[in-house]
């Protein structure tokens, strides 16, 4: 950043000590990481304009090479300690793909002298880039034949999309696909994982802040807090409906603590912890049972939808593990990926397990699976990763599985 004399900045019911590098809300002091902090700084010395984030990154980060990602964390940082929400913004506004706006008015005091001034902004003069006389004239001159130039560009674009739509109507009429956006996070407060109920009513999705639950006719959105003891840990959370469409497990997967299975309701109340140190697989289809993982997924686990009558079915050792766990549509076998890495290479199998009894029976070994899905007609679809010129890409393949041996059927 640029040299200048330190500042005490006012705005909201927060005051920012820049020599300090304090952060004081009400008189109480709260902790910021650095560049965090000046991230803040270089934004109030600039409110109301529009920031873009190779400036906040030049400035702050100064010759490092870093990703728009360790600013987008300082920015979430940002707004947690603010209390700042992302959809209706108070302070930090963000402006898609180019970046950000301070809103509040600030009010900057010389930290010397205790005097309100006004602190030189730190953005770059473009006049000085321009040349006087005819420089400038011929400067003037190219902007001007650029603009020409797209807007020529604009027309005959409209006029070619016009004809296609044109052809479009002729040969197809007027039924169109509408789309419609549902949820409105910003590229700070991505959304995670989202699940649509079974009976279609309610989206549930999961961001930095926690869980929503939205009615998809009408928007309206509910907030589920996040437990009290993830009150500073950044955590992705999984979701799975239960077939009744009003329930729900979430499954917390928290940077640096092990995994817990919750259970909430979209007709209010919070999360209820269900199993610690476990990852939900899928909830069987009379939403009576749950199978799920334990000890980093190398365990393979059933138990009762609120955490009753827990079972070991498997155990894949110190190399193996787990994975896209799913219920035959009669619910009385399981399919799932097994992961071995025991040997020099990879192994990876399908296999599936009747939960009355019996060893479980290998169906297909191949290194390329990816993932599985058992279908209501009773086939299973599983994709085969591929080498593509764009990286690894994947086909679909179908078989059908026997319900009472759990061997192919058909092919």
């Amino acid at each position: 950043m640029t040299d200048h004399k330190p500042f005490v900045y006012r705005f909201g019911e927060f005051e920012v000590k820049e020599r300090e590098f304090l952060l004081i809300k009400d008189g109480e002091a709260a902790s910021v990481e650095p560049k965090a902090f000046r991230v803040l700084l270089f934004l109030l010395r600039n409110p109301g304009r529009l920031v873009k984030k190779d400036e906040i990154l030049n400035a702050v980060w100064d010759d490092c090479s870093v990703s728009d990602n360790s600013l987008t964390r300082s920015i979430a940082t940002l707004r947690r300690l603010l209390g700042d929400d992302p959809r209706e913004p108070r302070y930090i506004a963000t402006v898609q793909t180019i970046g950000y706006r301070f809103l509040s008015t600030v009010q900057a005091i010389d930290d010397g002298t205790g005097k309100p001034q006004s602190p030189t902004p730190e953005i770059q003069d473009e006049s000085k880039n321009i040349a006087a006389g005819p420089q400038r004239s011929d400067h003037i001159a190219k902007r001007s034949r650029r603009i020409a130039w797209i807007v020529v560009g604009g027309v005959v674009l409209a006029a070619g999309l016009g004809f296609l739509w044109l052809i479009r109507e002729r040969l197809f009429g007027r039924q169109q696909i509408t789309e419609q956006q549902i949820t409105r996070n910003s590229n700070d407060n991505p959304v995670m994982n989202a699940a649509i109920s079974g009976d279609g009513k309610y989206l549930a999705f999961s961001d930095s802040h926690g869980i929503h639950i939205q009615l998809m006719a009408t928007g309206e959105m509910r907030d589920i807090a996040q437990p009290a003891e993830f009150h500073d840990a950044l955590v992705t959370w999984r979701i799975h409906w239960l077939p009744d469409s009003t329930r729900f497990l979430a499954d917390s997967v928290p940077i640096g603590m092990p995994p817990t299975i919750w259970q909430a309701s979209v007709v209010g109340g919070a999360l209820r912890k269900v199993r610690e140190d476990a990852l939900a697989m899928s909830v069987s289809p009379d939403g009576a049972a749950v199978a799920f993982t334990k000890a980093l997924t190398r365990e393979l686990w059933l138990m009762g939808i609120n955490g009753d009558a827990p079972r070991k079915l498997e155990d894949a050792g110190d190399h193996g593990n787990y994975w896209n766990v799913v219920w035959s549509p009669g619910g009385n076998r399981l399919l799932y990926i097994r992961k071995d890495w025991s040997a020099s290479d990879l192994r990876i199998s399908l296999e599936t397990r009747d939960l009355m009894g019996g060893r479980p029976i290998t169906l297909l070994t191949d290194s390329r699976i990816r993932s599985v899905y058992w279908l209501p007609d009773g086939r299973i679809l599983y994709a085969l990763g591929e080498p593509g010129l764009s990286g690894d890409t994947c086909n679909f393949w179908d078989a059908r599985v026997d319900n009472k041996t759990g061997q192919f059927a058909a092919k």
